[in-house]
């Protein structure tokens, strides 16, 4: 934003139609755009209709004085930053302490010294520029800073997904490299585990037909070695059950991890991050 002093406009409010014509003069002649009024009335409507980027308030004026023309006029928030310089005879100190305190930036003697006229104006005139200017800046970097602050967000909320995404899909290959795992593990021991079965379903047969021929000849053998016979045989035939039994368990674990190998490899899938 350059500061262009053809474009300010300066509001002269003095009851003296003199003092009105000497300073409206010499702002035009240093190339302002000059407004006037003749009381603090008329300058707040002024005011509220065009608004000025500086104001030349008079202290001393019938109705509404400089002082409560200068309080009204800060009493309005979208003019309240308005530079008001007062123009004054007054030269005492409590007066000038007065229409600093209600929010006037600075003084004007009576009577006018037009470069100092001129060069207080403009002085005030940039320093508003520059504050405008700063205030837009602010407002920018304030915005920056919440874009920044947003961008970081969803940064940060992508980054994680992206972590769980890669957890997820760590998970799915541990859990499709122990499926395969498991079904090579399961097939290499139902090989071995078929033979257990089968050489124990035959020892029970076995066992059960030589009982049955132990039977028939009994009345051939001792008592004694009848009885221990007896005793080996049943005790074969029921060890011959137990690993029978075993053995048919460990295959329905076998044939159950098999299964779940099979389910895990065909319905594991990755978790869309995005849906979380």
């Amino acid at each position: 934003m350059t500061y262009d002093q053809d474009k300010n406009l300066i509001l002269v409010v003095d009851d003296t139609p003199t003092n009105l014509s000497v300073i409206s003069q010499a702002l035009h002649n240093a190339g302002f755009t000059v407004a006037v009024e003749t009381d603090g009335e008329s300058a707040i409507e002024q005011v509220n209709y065009n608004q000025p980027d500086l104001i030349l308030l008079d202290v001393m004026m019938p109705g509404i004085d400089g002082f409560e023309t200068c309080k009204r006029l800060k009493a309005n928030p979208s003019n309240r930053d308005i530079p008001v310089i007062f123009m004054t005879a007054l030269t005492d100190t409590v007066d000038q302490v007065k229409g600093l305190s209600i929010g006037a930036v600075d003084y004007i003697t009576k009577p006018f010294q037009q470069d100092e006229v001129l060069a207080r104006v403009r002085i005030h005139l940039q320093l508003r520029h520059l504050t405008i200017t700063l205030d837009e800046q602010n407002a920018r970097l304030k915005q920056e800073v919440a874009e920044r602050a947003a961008a970081e967000t969803r940064l940060s909320k992508t980054f994680q997904q992206l972590k769980e995404a890669q957890e997820q899909i760590i998970a799915t290959e541990k859990l499709a490299y122990l499926g395969t795992l498991t079904a090579g593990v399961a097939h290499e021991l139902r090989n071995p585990l078929n033979f257990v079965n089968n050489y124990a379903e035959g020892s029970m047969e076995l066992a059960e037909e030589l009982i049955e021929e132990f039977k028939i000849q009994l009345e051939h053998i001792k008592t004694t070695t009848a009885s221990y016979i007896k005793d080996t045989l049943t005790e074969l035939r029921d060890n011959s059950l137990a690993i029978k039994l075993h053995g048919q368990r460990a295959e329905g674990i076998i044939q159950s991890m098999m299964q779940h190998a099979r389910t895990d490899s065909t319905q594991l899938q990755l978790t869309d991050p995005s849906l979380r």
